[in-house]
C-alpha cells in the first residue's frame, strides 16, 4: 500500500509539472489579470507574424530580472534576482508606469494548461535598465 501511494505521488508530481509552459513572448499590455503581447508560432520561420497571446496571472507571480547562464554557451536564461516591485516593476514598465510601445521582451513561465494555464513567473529578458523602464 505505501509503494501504491509513493507511486501515485510521484506520477502526480510529474504530470503536474509537465502541464505547465515556457516561451518567449513580447509584452504589449497587462489587462484585468491577462498578460497581453505576441509570440512566435511554433515552426515558424523567418517573416512569419506571430501570434497574438493573451495568458491570465496567478495571484503569486514574480518578477525576474533574467541574465545569461554563465555554466553553458549560449543565450540560456536564468532567473537572476526577484523584483519586490512585481508587475509594476521598472524592469516591466517605465517611470510613467506604462510597458514601452514596442512592447518588453519577456520570458512566461506557466502552470495547467488550457483555460486553467496560469502565469507564475516572468523572467525579464532584455532592456530593463531601472529608471529607463527599458526604452
Amino acid at each position: 500500500m505505501k509503494k501504491f501511494a509513493m507511486v501515485a505521488v510521484c506520477t502526480f508530481c510529474v504530470v503536474g509539472y509537465a502541464l505547465g509552459a515556457e516561451y518567449n513572448m513580447t509584452l504589449k499590455s497587462i489587462e484585468g489579470g491577462y498578460l497581453v503581447g505576441t509570440k512566435k508560432k511554433a515552426g515558424a520561420v523567418k517573416g512569419d507574424a506571430p501570434e497574438d497571446v493573451k495568458v491570465k496571472l496567478s495571484t503569486k507571480v514574480e518578477v525576474f530580472k533574467g541574465k545569461a547562464d554563465p555554466d553553458k554557451k549560449g543565450n540560456v536564461l536564468i532567473d537572476g534576482d526577484a523584483d519586490k516591485a512585481g508587475l509594476k516593476s521598472l524592469l516591466i514598465v517605465g517611470d510613467d508606469g506604462k510597458i514601452a510601445e514596442k512592447g518588453k521582451n519577456i520570458r512566461v513561465i506557466t502552470e495547467g494548461e488550457g483555460d486553467k494555464e496560469v502565469v507564475t513567473k516572468i523572467i525579464v529578458t532584455a532592456g530593463g535598465k531601472k529608471g529607463k523602464g527599458g526604452q
